[in-house]
């Protein structure tokens, strides 16, 4: 591969971690997994109030929301939303607001993870493997000639972003796979989900 091609796909993943990093935190800014998985699950995004779910989802809403900070913040919005004084809310949502005035519950702390970088560096090295046509990582080179591949273009990428705290070299690329399987699935679903799935052996991408 020549050298302006290299530059080229190199500017091409400068230019996509850019736009997801947050300037504060010089990291990259945070996916809200659950909160997206409870959408789903529950069908948030078709229902406008509370009263529009059984009190079974009601509840799963209220321990989703025990445990992620994100989910929290998703509940008091609908409760916001749906406050009136003349019919109140739910029972359920009536005692989640009681026990949270009285000081028995709190809102869950963000927790410290590496699933958004996890999630973006894989999901760009595979769009960078299939928009440029070349390898995933070297192992997937079974004459070992390939020397830039996906994850060494991200890896350059990475050193050339001013102070960008999340930033990784090649030996930690190559390790996301095989460490983050939860990651690793929900980016080939969503590969397959936009049509870019094909059957290459993930195994070999290590």
């Amino acid at each position: 591969m020549d050298e302006v091609k290299r530059n080229e796909i190199i500017s091409f993943a400068i230019k996509k971690l850019t736009h997801l990093i947050d300037p504060e935190t010089g990291k990259i800014k945070p996916i809200p997994f659950k909160q997206s998985e409870l959408m789903k699950s529950l069908g948030l995004e078709n229902k406008s109030t509370l009263t529009a779910l059984s009190d079974k989802q009601i509840q799963q809403f209220i321990n989703a929301a025990l445990e992620d900070a994100d989910c929290w913040d998703l509940f008091l919005d609908f409760i916001e939303d749906d406050w009136n004084a003349e019919t109140g809310v739910p029972h359920l949502v009536a005692g989640f607001c009681i026990d949270f005035t009285l000081g028995r519950i709190q809102k869950p702390k963000k927790k410290k993870t590496t699933n958004s970088r996890d999630f973006v560096f894989l999901m760009l090295a595979e769009v960078i493997s299939r928009t440029f046509k070349i390898n995933f990582s070297r192992a997937n080179d079974v004459k070992g000639k390939v020397t830039f591949t996906a994850l060494d273009a991200i890896a350059k990428a990475c050193r050339e972003i001013e102070n960008f705290q999340d930033a990784l070299q090649f030996s930690g690329l190559s390790r996301l796979r095989t460490q983050n399987q939860n990651i690793a699935y929900l980016v080939d679903n969503m590969l397959k989900k936009y049509g870019y799935y094909t059957k290459r052996a993930f195994k070999n991408t290590q």
